[in-house]
C-alpha cells in the first residue's frame, strides 16, 4: 500500500516575529491590534498582587474599604469552601456559590448568618439542594469496580481542591470493601503533593470528629495511610 507524503504546510505563521507582513492585506486588516500585542503582566507584578492576599478564617470578618465588611462562613459542601457576608452600611449581601446537599468531611452549612439578607447570589442550581450526592457517588464508585475488575484504568479529571478529599475517601472505603487496595491510586498536578500533606493540618474546616485527629496526632484523610 503506497504511503501518501504528508500534505505541505503553505501557511504562514503570523505569530512568528516578522511574519506579519507576509499575510495579504484582507488578513492584516482583520487583525489590526496584532502589531500592538504587548506583555500585560510580569512576574513582579503578579507576586505584588498575591502579596494583598488576605487569609481570612470561617466567620472572621475584613474591611475591604470604607463602610465595606466581608465574612466567609462554611457551606458546607467541600473542604474550604464557604459563603460570602458582604455588609455595606446598612445592607447585606450574600453570596453563594455551588450550594449542595453537603458533604461528610465538613460540617454543615451555617444558616444563621443567611438571614436578614437584601439581597442573595446563589449559582450552580442546577441540581437540587435537596438531592443527596451519596447516590451519584455510588454509581460513580460501581462504574469504577467494573472497569478495574475488566482490567481497565480510571480517569477523574478533578481540580486538587476540597472536592479531591471527598471523593479520595469514598473510593478508598469502596475500594477496601471491594478488596480492592492493591490498586494505585495517581493525583497527578503539580501541586498534588503539597495539596495532598496540606489537607491534613486544615482542621478547622473539618467535622470535629476529623478535627480531634489534628491533635492525636492521626491523619484527618484516610489517603495518607497508602
Amino acid at each position: 500500500v503506497p504511503v501518501r507524503p504528508p500534505p505541505k504546510n503553505d501557511h504562514v505563521d503570523w505569530q512568528l516575529p516578522g511574519q506579519f507582513g507576509a499575510l495579504s492585506p484582507q488578513l492584516q486588516s482583520q487583525i489590526p491590534y496584532c502589531l500592538r500585542w504587548r506583555d500585560i503582566y510580569s512576574a513582579k507584578v503578579v507576586e505584588s498582587c498575591c502579596d494583598r492576599v488576605i487569609s481570612l478564617s470561617y466567620s472572621q470578618s475584613t474591611s475591604i474599604s470604607d463602610g465595606l465588611v466581608v465574612t466567609p462562613h462554611c457551606s458546607g459542601s467541600a473542604v474550604g469552601n464557604c459563603y460570602w457576608e458582604i455588609k455595606a452600611l446598612s445592607l447585606k449581601f450574600t453570596y453563594l456559590p455551588s450550594p449542595s446537599a453537603g458533604s461528610g468531611s465538613v460540617p454543615p452549612l451555617t444558616s444563621p448568618p443567611l438571614s436578614g439578607s437584601d439581597v442573595m447570589l446563589l449559582t450552580d442550581l442546577a441540581a437540587p439542594l435537596s438531592r443527596s450526592p451519596n447516590s451519584q457517588l455510588n454509581n460513580f464508585c460501581s462504574e469504577i469496580g467494573v472497569t478495574l475488575k475488566s482490567g481497565g484504568n480510571v480517569l477523574v479529571p478533578i481540580s486538587p481542591s476540597g472536592e479531591l478529599f471527598q471523593i479520595l475517601e469514598v473510593v478508598l472505603s469502596y475500594l477496601n470493601a471491594m478488596s480492592l487496595l492493591h490498586i494505585n491510586i495517581y493525583v497527578i498536578d503539580n501541586a498534588a503533593h503539597t495539596v495532598l500533606a496540606y489537607s491534613n493540618v486544615v482542621s478547622e474546616w473539618l467535622l470535629k470528629e476529623k478535627q480531634e485527629k489534628a491533635y492525636v496526632p492521626e491523619a484527618a484523610f484516610a489517603h495518607t495511610q497508602f
